[in-house]
């Protein structure tokens, strides 16, 4: 019984802490940007650049604007950066960090894995993927910080059904927090990620 209670206080700990969004998260955006997920701001530039990385990977020309294929790409490069922004915001607040070795050691891990030791295969991949090697290391960092908020929302929980409900319950504040604190700029508006649309200032 008290290993039981135990692990409901722990999880309920790890709960996502949400005061609601600061004042001003639906101001108009500065010139340069796409969205904002307060705080901070995700700018064009970035997201010309994962656009593009975005239509490299469907191995066709870049299609034309007001398409269903520009469309899916724009929302899917929106997704991207949001989400990404919303995980390296949250997991301070459970004092959860990835060092700069973690990434390296990860990083190197799966680039042996892909390549081995051919590295013009693997600089043939971030010409082909328009990507960097700066990229690849992000969004390494991005999954081993998921995978660590997602242990410490479960930590202390025994079985798989306590985890799973521990970690369902955690997914849906932290998306429900992040969305309030996140808005888009008209034309790049995506529901799931943008409580709303705004324009520019």
């Amino acid at each position: 019984m008290a290993a039981s209670l135990g692990a409901t206080q722990l999880s309920a700990a790890h709960d996502v802490a949400d005061p609601g969004p600061p004042a001003g998260t639906d101001a108009p955006l500065p010139s340069g940007n796409v969205a904002r997920v307060a705080p901070g701001l995700i700018t064009k530039k970035a997201y010309d650049h994962w656009f593009r990385a975005a239509v490299a990977q469907t191995g066709k020309p870049t299609p034309k604007k007001g398409t269903k294929a520009h469309t899916r790409l724009r929302n899917q490069t929106m997704q991207f950066l949001v989400s990404a922004r919303w995980i390296e915001l949250e997991a301070p607040e459970h004092s959860v960090s990835v060092s700069k070795s973690e990434v390296t050691k990860q990083f190197n891990k799966e680039k042996r894995k892909a390549f081995g030791s051919n590295e013009s295969a693997y600089r043939a991949y971030l010409k082909r993927t328009k990507r960097t090697e700066k990229d690849l290391r992000w969004q390494v960092k991005l999954s081993l910080l998921t995978r660590k908020v997602e242990k410490h929302a479960t930590a202390g929980l025994s079985t798989k059904s306590e985890r799973q409900k521990a970690l369902d319950r955690f997914v849906e504040a932290f998306q429900r927090k992040w969305r309030a604190r996140s808005v888009c700029l008209t034309g790049y508006f995506v529901k799931a990620q943008c409580s709303k649309e705004v324009g520019a200032g």
